[in-house]
């Protein structure tokens, strides 16, 4: 968008609307990345995935046998997260 000029009449003189401001300041540096990958050897109801990724990540699970399982998911730290599942599996959890 280029520079509009518009009348004032409060003021009486033509005003610049519009065009690029001044550059703001540089935001904070975002989290770091990594991912992590729990393997669940064990059928169970309850999996507590220590990560270590020092924050809070997506989590996806699957069965062993590959499909999608839905997941309660709770952080309980930065650095690990507690899956509930409604009926007892194994298989893996990818942090992300």
């Amino acid at each position: 968008m280029g520079v509009l000029k518009v009348w004032d009449p409060v003021l009486g003189v033509y005003v610049e609307v519009g065009g690029p401001g001044p550059t703001g300041p540089a935001g904070p540096a975002g989290p770091a990345g990594g991912t992590y990958h729990h393997v669940q050897a064990l059928a169970a109801t309850t999996w507590t995935v220590d990560h270590m990724l020092g924050r809070h990540p997506n989590v996806s699970v699957l069965d062993s046998a590959g499909s999608q399982v839905e997941v309660a998911v709770f952080h309980t730290s930065l650095n690990q997260v507690v899956l509930t599942l409604s009926y007892a599996v194994s298989g893996t959890a990818d942090c992300a």
